[in-house]
């Protein structure tokens, strides 16, 4: 699932009782935040923030 305020999100499902393995994580190449959590049947679920402004830009 996209989100534009990850951290926020994070913080309102957990204070709900959403469980998290572990908080948000920055991906290696920096483009995206993501943090995975179980809904109440156990499935994991992603959420995603997504940068664009960090990804690479074409070459002309």
């Amino acid at each position: 699932l996209l989100t534009r305020e990850l951290d926020a999100v994070y913080e309102r499902l957990r204070a709900d009782g959403v469980e998290f393995p572990r908080p948000p994580q920055a991906g290696k190449d920096g483009m995206a935040n993501l943090a995975i959590c179980k809904d109440p049947d156990g499935t994991l679920i992603e959420l995603l923030e997504i940068h664009p402004d960090r990804w690479p830009k074409p070459s002309p």
